[in-house]
């Protein structure tokens, strides 16, 4: 039943990994970490300075994360200008809207070939 199966349902995986946002940066990662370490601390010993420390880090986290992503967007919005191709401005629109080319693999396999279309 496993060759029938194997046979019949064609095998092929997705190689496209999950894409890192554009703004996240070393100081983004130092204060993630520090969040991180202070909510360890304060799980294992829950003391009202800890819980105190572990806001702290975490709104200092919000902070950086947002002024990174506002001067991520801003970067990336100045380099559209009045030369810019209206092709390569939908392709930034749909870039900033979350609107992706999917990264599926459309295969089949006929009388042993192998047919493969990008075209979904």
């Amino acid at each position: 039943m496993n060759d029938a199966a194997n046979a019949a349902i064609p095998k092929a995986h997705n190689s496209g990994r999950k894409q890192n946002k554009p703004w996240w940066n070393q100081d983004c990662q130092k204060a993630l970490n520090k969040q991180d370490r202070s909510w360890s601390i304060f799980r294992r010993y829950p003391t009202t300075s800890n819980l105190t420390a572990f806001k702290m880090a975490r709104a200092e986290f919000r902070r950086i994360r947002r002024r990174s992503e506002r001067a991520s967007w801003i970067n990336y919005i100045s380099t559209i200008t009045y030369s810019t191709s209206s092709y390569k401005l939908w392709k930034k629109v749909k870039k900033a809207s979350g609107a992706s080319i999917s990264n599926s693999i459309s295969v089949l396999h006929v009388n042993g070939q192998t047919i493969s279309s990008q075209k979904i």
